[in-house]
């Protein structure tokens, strides 16, 4: 499978950059002819936006996206993201970035299997951070994550409850 990668923030912890309104007017347009133009290339697209996104997540799937990433934990609870979503958008990221950097490796590993536990069962969820990586976190931290995933993250799904 081959994507490309939107990133494009178009919201803060408080909601919308701008009004829906005017993301309906002025650039859901551009980004719908963008995913269209991605699907007739057999491309998936893939949006990245911080924030806030009550406001703007049926517009958001409405456009065609595949998936969106990252589900700022500061922001929003990705549960109740999933639960409205469905299985109508892949979701990917989640992992705290707070615990990337500041926490252990146990620490990681648990929510690692946290998330892969209510999240990928039945598929639409991919693992990653809660935003993009930055310098404070540990890379110790991140291989973590990563093995944490490669271990429990297959299908089925092998995260007990």
């Amino acid at each position: 499978m081959a994507a490309v990668w939107a990133v494009d923030d178009i919201a803060f912890k408080s909601g919308p950059i701008i009004s829906p309104r005017h993301y309906r007017k002025f650039i859901f347009p551009w980004y719908e002819e963008f995913v269209h133009i991605a699907h007739q290339h057999n491309l998936k697209v893939f949006f990245h936006t911080d924030g806030v996104l009550w406001d703007l997540l049926e517009d958001l799937i409405a456009l065609g996206i595949d998936a969106l990433h990252p589900i700022d934990p500061i922001c929003m609870d990705i549960d109740a993201f999933k639960a409205k979503v469905g299985k109508r958008v892949c979701l990917i990221g989640n992992t705290s970035n707070q615990v990337l950097e500041d926490g252990n490796q146990e620490e990681v590993a648990q929510l690692t299997k946290e998330r892969l536990r209510t999240l990928a069962p039945g598929g639409g969820y991919i693992l990653g951070s809660g935003n993009s990586v930055t310098d404070d976190a540990r890379l110790e931290d991140y291989k973590t994550m990563l093995e944490t995933n490669r271990l429990y993250g297959g299908y089925p799904i092998r995260v007990a409850n």
